[in-house]
C-alpha cells in the first residue's frame, strides 16, 4: 500500500559549477565592505560579521541578475525537478517565486551563529500575498576541514519524546566550499565556531505566491 507524506522540513544541496567564477567577482566585493559591516553592528547572540539584513545597501552587489542566476534560480530549478520525481514532495503548488533578499556572512575564527531560522512575516508584492518559502547558503568561501553548519527538527515523529534530531553537515564531504544548501525558510539552523579565519556565506531568502 502506498504512504501519505505530510509537509516536512528537507536540506537540499548542489554544487555552483561556475563557482570559481563567483568567487573571484564576490569575494573582493566582500572584503572591501567587511570593516564597514563589522563597524556598524553588532549581534548579542552570535559572533559574525555580518550585512544582515537584506535591506542593507551594503548588498547591492548580491542584486546582480547574474548572481542570482547561478546561485538562486538555477539550483531551485534544479532541486524543483528532482522533487516533481519524488511523490512525497507534491505538496509544493506556488504560483510565482521572488527574492526577498540576500546577505553575506563573514567568519573570523570562533565566529559563530546561534540557533535561528529565516521565517518571517508574509509581504504583499503588487497586489498579491507572497509567503516565506526557501532560505539559501551559498559557501563561498570554507578554509576549514568541513562545514560548519548543523540543521535541527525539534520532537521528530517516530522518536523518543523531546528528542531532536540533527544533520550535521560537516559529517557530509560533499557539501564543502562552492556547495549551495536549499531549505524551508522554517528550518531551524545554527553554526559552529570556525576552525580558523576567513569563512564566507552568502544568504538568500525566497518569497512564494501560492496557488
Amino acid at each position: 500500500m502506498p504512504f501519505y507524506h505530510f509537509p516536512s522540513e528537507f536540506v537540499y544541496w548542489t554544487q555552483i559549477s561556475d563557482h570559481d567564477k563567483l568567487k573571484e567577482k564576490i569575494k573582493p566585493e566582500i572584503q572591501n565592505l567587511e570593516n564597514l559591516v563589522k563597524d556598524s553592528r553588532s549581534f548579542s547572540l552570535c559572533n559574525v560579521i555580518s550585512s544582515y539584513p537584506h535591506t542593507d545597501p551594503y548588498n547591492l552587489f548580491l542584486k546582480d541578475e547574474q548572481i542570482q542566476h547561478s546561485i538562486v534560480w538555477k539550483p531551485i530549478t534544479t532541486m524543483l525537478e528532482e522533487m516533481s520525481k519524488k511523490d512525497e514532495f507534491r505538496f509544493i503548488n506556488f504560483d510565482h517565486l521572488i527574492i526577498e533578499g540576500g546577505w553575506f556572512n563573514v567568519y573570523k575564527k570562533n565566529h559563530f551563529q546561534e540557533l535561528h531560522n529565516h521565517d518571517g512575516n508574509p509581504s504583499f508584492v503588487n497586489g498579491r500575498m507572497y509567503h516565506p518559502f526557501l532560505s539559501l547558503i551559498y559557501i563561498l568561501d570554507n578554509p576549514n576541514d568541513t562545514n560548519n553548519t548543523a540543521f535541527k527538527i525539534d520532537e521528530a515523529p517516530c522518536h523518543p519524546r523531546k528528542t531532536d534530531v540533527c544533520f550535521m553537515t560537516s559529517e557530509e564531504k560533499t557539501i564543502k566550499e562552492g556547495t549551495v544548501m536549499i531549505f524551508p525558510s522554517t528550518m531551524n539552523h545554527v553554526v559552529a565556531p570556525s576552525s580558523n579565519d576567513g569563512r564566507i556565506t552568502i544568504a538568500y531568502n525566497v518569497l512564494a505566491c501560492f496557488k
